[in-house]
């Protein structure tokens, strides 16, 4: 967080002079046996004060931890002064020095009204809103493609986290998926990528999402611009297409 390495801390170092020493010995079901309180000793639970009644459990009693372990960990946070940092960001100060700029993903979380000074932290919760409402059109089937048949296949296009991102989300909810839209993740610049996924594409029925920060990531835009030469190529009725 101060420029130095994580390495020149004093409690990493600890914490390495623990790990040598005691990682062969540490077994997790031995941990558990020798400690019937383990499970509440290192586990913490979270009851929100805003917003939707949410609770969250921490559990790291199934990790290879003991209380000196936490605590050096702990102490590592201390001497890498991670409460100050966290502090300037929940306050919006410019904490990313490459970009100057603010980290605003808390924003998108902000049940609690906490003021963030950065220039449009106070346009999430508008976005938001218009992200559900379109979201929903689409499932609903109330949005259409442009010869008005409805959207049942949806392209993703971003590299990086603008990928992984989508990609993890739709993993992880898709127990609750409309199961007639299917979904695909285009994130190679090797063309190939696009062009197999298009292969599986109707362009009356697709959606493409276009997944980037800044509209700068050259493999994003660059797939980006295949897949519009493609719909434009492959619509049957142009006069419809902006």
């Amino acid at each position: 967080m101060s420029g130095r390495l994580a390495s020149e801390y004093s409690a990493w170092k600890k914490l390495q002079q623990i790990y040598d020493s005691e990682h062969s010995k540490l077994v997790l079901k031995d941990l558990f046996a020798q400690d019937p309180e383990r499970f509440s000793k290192f586990s913490k639970e979270y009851n929100s004060t805003h917003g939707p009644s949410t609770t969250l459990l921490l559990d790291f009693s199934k990790n290879l931890i003991t209380p000196e372990i936490l605590k050096t960990l702990l102490d590592l946070a201390k001497e890498a002064d991670v409460e100050s940092f966290r502090d300037k960001m929940f306050a919006g100060e410019h904490i990313n020095t490459s970009e100057d700029r603010a980290v605003l993903h808390i924003a998108l979380r902000n049940f609690g009204g906490f003021k963030i000074a950065e220039a449009g932290a106070d346009e999430v919760s508008g976005v938001l809103s218009h992200i559900k409402e379109f979201t929903e059109a689409v499932r609903s089937g109330a949005w259409k493609g442009y010869t008005g048949k409805t959207i049942n296949t949806i392209v993703n296009i971003g590299i990086g986290g603008s990928d992984l991102g989508p990609v993890m989300v739709t993993e992880a909810l898709k127990p609750y998926a409309k199961r007639d839209l299917t979904a695909h993740f285009v994130s190679n610049i090797d063309g190939t990528h696009l062009a197999e996924t298009l292969r599986l594409c109707d362009p009356e029925t697709t959606l493409f999402i276009i997944a980037t920060k800044t509209f700068t990531t050259q493999e994003a835009i660059t797939n980006a611009e295949s897949a519009r030469d493609w719909f434009l190529g492959t619509a049957k009725d142009k006069a419809h297409v902006a």
